[in-house]
């Protein structure tokens, strides 16, 4: 059987210590994201909020969509396409995040969905709108 000495178990005693308050900061640290969606007039173009939360998850590690607005950090607008195939198919992405006072923070506007949502995520972990 293995045997720790009494500084050996404090160094692991500590090494678990931190890393559950690691864990904890980085829970902590999560930041929420309520979708609103601008009026669009074609269904066609509208960006499901299934898409959104499938794109969030696979770029933003530390970003929660919420669906209470009152609770979010964020706010990220979405539009329509800017354009638009003679089908309806979505041609790109226009997005604009504000902060909790309402305030604009980051636009983009990108060809891909997964491009918009880690230029958004950057903007969010920022913390700063771009000038």
């Amino acid at each position: 059987m293995f045997k720790l000495g009494k500084s050996s178990f404090v160094l692991l005693l500590l090494a678990f210590i931190t890393c559950d308050c690691a864990l904890a900061v980085a829970e902590e640290a999560a930041k929420r994201l309520y979708l609103s969606e601008k009026d669009s007039s074609s269904s066609a173009t509208r960006l499901s909020s299934m898409d959104m939360i499938k794109a969030v998850n696979e770029n933003c590690s530390n970003v929660v969509i919420t669906n209470d607005r009152g609770k979010a950090d964020y706010v990220l607008e979405t539009g329509s396409a800017w354009c638009c195939t003679p089908r309806g198919e979505s041609r790109g992405y226009k997005f604009t995040l504000f902060n909790k006072d309402g305030n604009a923070m980051y636009a983009t506007k990108t060809h891909t969905l997964g491009s918009a949502v880690k230029d958004v995520c950057n903007a969010m972990n920022a913390g700063k709108p771009k000038r």
